[in-house]
């Protein structure tokens, strides 16, 4: 069995707040919530491309695997550690979602596909933010065969800080 898997580039970046209470998010703008002993993990689209803490995802849902199927994630997160990118996951029953320091993309995409995995161009939202070309190699360039294509992705701030803490309700003062 192969573990080679293909991931898209998600359309907009993500941040990530942790809750120290636990306390559920009042509004529904989340994408993935996890609660651990210590509080509440709260994973949403960033409001702005811009700002510190940004993170940016790869999702293999083109790839999705049964939960028997060994070394799926340890095949995607094996080659950015030995590059020395950081990497928040969150898994589904199908697949995982990535998420890597924004400013890091570009050098995650890279890495990946030199590990054996492909990348999938999409349509990226427009909107509020500056746009940048992002290179996925072995992508056929326009009127070329071979090289590297260009996708567009969204400038972020500098990212990748880690989850921004957040007292629960009824706390006071800033973690």
């Amino acid at each position: 069995m192969t573990t080679s898997q293909r991931l898209r580039v998600l359309p907009c970046p993500y941040v990530l707040d942790f809750v120290e209470d636990g306390s559920l998010p009042v509004d529904a703008q989340w994408t993935a919530l996890v609660r651990a002993p210590e509080g509440l993990t709260v994973v949403r689209e960033a409001p702005s491309a811009f700002g510190d803490g940004l993170w940016a995802g790869l999702y293999g849902g083109e790839t999705a695997h049964g939960l028997d199927v060994p070394g799926m994630l340890a095949a995607l997160v094996g080659p950015l550690a030995r590059a020395g990118i950081a990497v928040f996951v969150v898994s589904t029953f199908h697949a995982d979602l990535l998420l890597v320091p924004y400013e890091r993309l570009q050098e995650a995409v890279e890495v990946l596909c030199d590990a054996g995995h492909e990348m999938e161009q999409v349509m990226l939202r427009r909107g509020h933010v500056p746009e940048v070309g992002l290179v996925i190699p072995g992508m056929a360039a326009r009127g070329g065969a071979g090289g590297a294509g260009r996708a567009t992705v969204r400038a972020g701030g500098t990212g990748g800080g880690g989850p921004r803490r957040r007292p629960g309700p009824g706390a006071s003062g800033a973690a």
